[in-house]
């Protein structure tokens, strides 16, 4: 019994601490790589924001004027830009009036100027009203979305976001619009890269809970394909939490969840439009399971279980020996006290003949006192001279 009892504490015990150890360390790779990706999502956005810029100051020193010129040099520059970064699907000049004054379509790997007669007046558009209210060095992001022509969503499929900003003549008058049309799968891709062991868990969601990166690549854009599933709705009371506090970690019956956010607007924007980036770890994979963790610890805890059958087996057996010289003591006591009752003579020697016991009725019968019989030699002192 004591051996059963011990063998299953150290098991217990080292069970329980190698799942404390394994559960920390979990926790903090889930939060290192949620971390990892939030980053790589930030410096790609961070990036497109500096090329907007880059060509906007290009576009102001250049002092453009409707009908330029000077148009034609700003082409070129579009058009290198474009075939050299290859991450945007448009770039685009519009006048202050919102309409197209020079626009460059990506085209499998090269830049395509559109002809004059084929732009399009887009002064109705949500980012042309979001640009007007711009102050110089200012930068507006539209929510990442599917790409639309003609009113219906383009297949395949193409996420797109719109970087806009606002140029300004040298007297600080309006001069224009810079749009730049980003290709998010890059920014996607990037972040599947970025995640490495959390790809297959990883969910990148827009501000209702509706996946722009889900596990099953099927689960996305159901904000624009009406497909009716979302996070949000699969994870109802989880999300709630999510959106309620940003960052952070939570342990739920589906699972622990580690979620963060990524502001795709510059700073100093209100920050309204946030994505929530959130890996999903089955709670089976916060503990190792016991048949796996006997396979793996097998010859540790086997060796540490002899150890302790030897100990039980020594604890046991000084215990029973410790039992049978107390019994033996106890019989010896009350065998003297008998021979000392008896109306018998009663003596022990030694190997060497000595007196070790005698009871008072031999001394009554001998007349000796007891000290002057205990240790003596019996034949010296009872054997009769001849």
């Amino acid at each position: 019994i004591l051996f059963r009892r011990q063998r299953h504490m150290c098991i217990r015990d080292s069970y329980y601490s190698v799942y404390r150890a394994e559960r920390v360390g979990t926790e903090t790779r889930e939060r290192a790589g949620v971390e990892l990706v939030r980053q790589a999502l930030t410096a790609d956005l961070d990036a497109v924001a500096t090329d907007l810029m880059v060509l906007a100051r290009q576009v102001e020193q250049m002092a453009l004027a409707p009908g330029s010129a000077r148009l034609q040099e700003l082409t070129r520059i579009f058009i290198v830009f474009s075939e050299q970064k290859r991450l945007y699907d448009q770039i685009r000049f519009l006048d202050h009036a919102g309409r197209e004054a020079l626009r460059v379509d990506l085209v499998g790997d090269r830049a395509r100027p559109v002809a004059a007669d084929a732009l399009q007046d887009k002064s109705a558009r949500y980012y042309v009203h979001a640009a007007r209210g711009l102050d110089p060095g200012e930068v507006y992001v539209s929510p990442l979305d599917l790409n639309v022509e003609q009113g219906r969503i383009e297949h395949p499929l193409k996420p797109v976001m719109r970087f806009v900003t606002r140029v300004f003549d040298a007297h600080g008058r309006p001069a224009g619009i810079v749009v730049l049309n980003y290709l998010g799968q890059r920014l996607l891709d990037d972040a599947a890269a970025a995640a490495g062991p959390l790809a297959g868990r990883l969910h990148l969601l827009e501000p209702e809970g509706h996946w722009l990166m889900a596990p099953n690549p099927g689960d996305a854009w159901g904000f624009m394909l009406d497909h009716g599933r979302s996070f949000g709705v699969r994870y109802g009371p989880v999300w709630d939490r999510i959106r309620a506090e940003g960052a952070g970690q939570l342990i739920d019956a589906a699972g622990m969840f580690t979620f963060s956010e990524v502001l795709p607007h510059p700073p100093g924007d209100d920050g309204a439009y946030r994505w929530h980036l959130v890996s999903v770890l089955p709670l089976g994979a916060l503990a190792p399971a016991p048949a796996r963790f006997v396979r793996r610890h097998a010859v540790v805890y086997a060796a540490m279980l002899a150890l302790i059958a030897l100990a039980a087996f020594l604890v046991a057996r000084a215990r029973h020996h410790h039992q049978q010289a107390v019994l033996q003591s106890e019989y010896e006591r009350r065998f003297r006290r008998t021979l000392e009752n008896i109306d018998l003579a009663a003596v022990a020697l030694d190997r060497a003949g000595q007196i070790t016991y005698c009871n008072r009725f031999f001394l009554s019968l001998t007349g000796h006192a007891r000290e002057q019989v205990l240790g003596r030699a019996w034949l010296e002192l009872f054997t009769p001279e001849e």
